[in-house]
């Protein structure tokens, strides 16, 4: 008998999604650098709307990670946490200078 059944095995489905995700992923970091090379008006826009639901996704995988007990005990899970608080205090002072800098709005003008 094989070590494992036909059931066990990741779905070909659920790689090619996975794939899709990164390749998503990447796309979206070419463009966001196009727009800050580009001095995009945009950007600052991007960078706004984008921050949050970075720090938002991360922490949601934080939490759900919690949750299996042999995560939730080493070390590097403390370690993210830690992480997780720096993002946060990041979030509040990148998004306001985004938001009411003059050097911003003078930087991204095309």
């Amino acid at each position: 008998m094989p070590p494992f059944r036909k059931r066990d095995v990741p779905s070909q489905t659920a790689v090619r999604w996975s794939q899709h995700g990164i390749t998503i992923g990447a796309r979206k970091d070419l463009d966001v650098l196009l727009l800050f090379f580009k001095r995009s008006r945009l950007f600052p826009r991007v960078i706004v709307f984008l921050v949050p639901i970075l720090f938002l996704l991360s922490l949601v995988a934080h939490f759900w990670s919690g949750l299996i007990p042999a995560v939730s005990g080493s070390t590097a899970y403390g370690k993210e946490g830690h992480a997780l608080v720096v993002k946060f205090i990041a979030l509040h002072v990148w998004i306001p200078y985004f938001v009411l800098s003059k050097r911003v709005s003078e930087t991204f003008v095309v």
